[in-house]
């Protein structure tokens, strides 16, 4: 509980842009979680994977781009690990943290391995989408419009504006909805 709280405290922290109190309360999270996952895996891995990833966010945010990518790359490795076993669980993570590893990619310029990383992806969140459209049907197209703005920054406009069509195709639905 120490750890989650610090973690969510970490959220707060990065949220108002005090992010050195940020970055301390998730590196004592990250601590915590690592030592309890030696004990317990099963249980602790997935917190250590969530902790990396808020890290991530908060490096990229900096411009801390190699801190960033090892924390995503660390996240990523556990949870397609945890994945194994229990992908209806950890598919979404794997997917989520595809797409920051794409943004901070995209902001590097870096713009092949940024368009491998949202592929992969909008691959995991179209698939789970076929199942439950409502959940996941909002992300596709979030990925979908970094796909557009990555495609758009390398003057691929048709792709650009295909991946574009398609986030506001389903936004317009979900708004109907609402």
């Amino acid at each position: 509980m120490v750890a989650s709280t610090l973690n969510n405290l970490g959220i707060l922290h990065s949220d108002e842009s005090r992010r050195s109190e940020a970055r301390l309360a998730y590196d004592e999270a990250l601590t915590i979680n690592r030592r309890m996952a030696l004990l317990r895996p099963e249980l602790y891995l997935p917190a250590v994977a969530v902790t990396l990833n808020n890290l991530g966010n908060l490096h990229s945010d900096e411009s801390r781009n190699q801190a960033a990518r090892q924390a995503y790359d660390e996240a990523l490795a556990i949870y397609r690990n945890l994945a194994r076993n229990n992908p209806d669980v950890y598919l979404p993570d794997i997917a989520t943290t595809l797409n920051n590893l794409g943004i901070l990619y995209r902001e590097r310029q870096e713009t092949a391995e940024a368009g491998v990383a949202y592929d992969e992806a909008l691959r995991i969140r179209r698939k789970l989408a076929e199942r439950n459209p409502e959940v996941y049907l909002p992300t596709v197209a979030e990925i979908l419009n970094n796909v557009g703005s990555l495609r758009s920054s390398e003057q691929r406009v048709p792709e650009a504006r295909q991946a574009y069509d398609e986030a506001l195709e389903i936004y317009r639905r979900f708004a109907t909805v609402a």
